[in-house]
């Protein structure tokens, strides 16, 4: 138990339905709540979000989801708000929220391109910018990039 009574964030973590194929966020969810973590689910997707943290429950994992859009930065504070508030602190952020475009980049739309860096750069940034100070409190804690 690696993870015993740490508390992770995992963004991109909806896709997590045992029985389904999962995406790295949710695969990592169980991976850690095997290990001992308490896991916080994070995505824009609450359906599927939720139905991750059922699974979790129903396993005997401790888990909540929070509702995040990785590219806003009052979502990211309001996610780790919530986090800190149920579980008093935060101790890992994986960020493995991602999407693609399917296509040739020569016919790639720049408002696409732009969707892109934001999820995968700006998400990055700002996850970990307001992770950081939360983490401090506990002493430090780990941020993953997938």
């Amino acid at each position: 138990m690696r993870l015993k009574n740490k508390v992770a964030l995992i963004t991109g973590a909806a896709e997590g339905v045992p029985s389904k194929l999962m995406g790295l966020g949710g695969a990592t969810a169980w991976l850690f709540a095997r290990e001992g973590a308490k896991i916080v689910v994070a995505d824009v997707n609450e359906t599927k979000g939720q139905a991750t943290v059922e699974g979790l429950l129903a396993d005997g994992r401790d888990a909540m989801f929070v509702k995040l859009d990785v590219m806003r930065k009052a979502n990211w504070q309001a996610a780790i708000d919530a986090t800190v508030s149920q579980y008093g602190r935060l101790d890992v952020l994986v960020h493995a929220a991602g999407s693609y475009i399917l296509g040739f980049v020569e016919s790639t739309p720049i408002e696409d391109w732009n969707r892109q860096m934001d999820i995968h750069g700006k998400g990055v940034f700002l996850g970990t910018k307001h992770a950081i100070p939360a983490m401090r409190k506990n002493n430090g804690g780990s941020v993953v990039v997938i």
